[in-house]
């Protein structure tokens, strides 16, 4: 009788523990901001289009629920074409929201088959608008062109491939970031179907 009791017991707390352990885990799971490359398909030869979309999100340390000074001002980014002998050439550029700005600053680095792109916007003057129509959706940021080699075989899947030590949303003055390595943004990467 006892230990039908304390097994009884056992399994009320087992159940209590379960009931408990979801909301407790969702409770220390933190908000994190998403960059993202939407997949495309092209044709051997084509040069082929990811968007790089963000999605701001409210509780991380940048934003547009921030004051001012702790907004999405400036961007980093990396790709990377994988395989590399079904690529001739990777660029990445501004688009969306952040094509009518003026940049401070603005670089796009190009090493073999992985390209760049660092800007950073005035705060006071060019606020980046991060925040979509509908809240909690995503915004287009940049691009990434992708010229395919004109010999890859149709089906052949390339990686676009976000480098998670080179790719970043910050403050105008680069003094609050959020990365990959931080746990604030979370980085989809991309990739491109060959077709005929």
């Amino acid at each position: 009788m006892t230990r039908n009791i304390a097994l009884a017991g056992l399994a009320a707390l087992a159940a209590l523990a379960a009931a408990l352990l979801p909301s407790t885990v969702a409770a220390n799971i933190r908000p994190r901001s998403e960059l993202a490359l939407v997949s495309a398909v092209g044709a051997p030869g084509k040069t082929v289009v990811l968007q790089v979309k963000l999605r701001d999100r409210p509780g991380t340390p940048l934003g547009l629920d921030r004051p001012f000074g702790e907004r999405i001002q400036g961007l980093a980014l990396r790709v990377r074409c994988i395989p590399e002998g079904a690529v001739q050439a990777v660029t990445v550029r501004r688009t969306g929201v952040t094509a009518p700005l003026s940049p401070m600053f603005e670089a796009r680095p190009v090493s073999g088959r992985s390209a760049g792109l660092v800007v950073s916007f005035d705060e006071a003057r060019q606020l980046v608008p991060t925040d979509p129509p509908t809240r909690g959706g995503w915004v287009k940021v940049a691009r990434v062109e992708v010229k395919l080699a004109p010999g890859v075989a149709p089906g052949t899947v390339v990686e676009v491939r976000f480098d998670p030590q080179a790719t970043a949303l910050s403050n105008q003055a680069g003094t609050i970031a959020e990365t990959p390595g931080n746990g604030w943004l979370a980085a989809h990467d991309g990739k491109i179907t060959v077709g005929f």
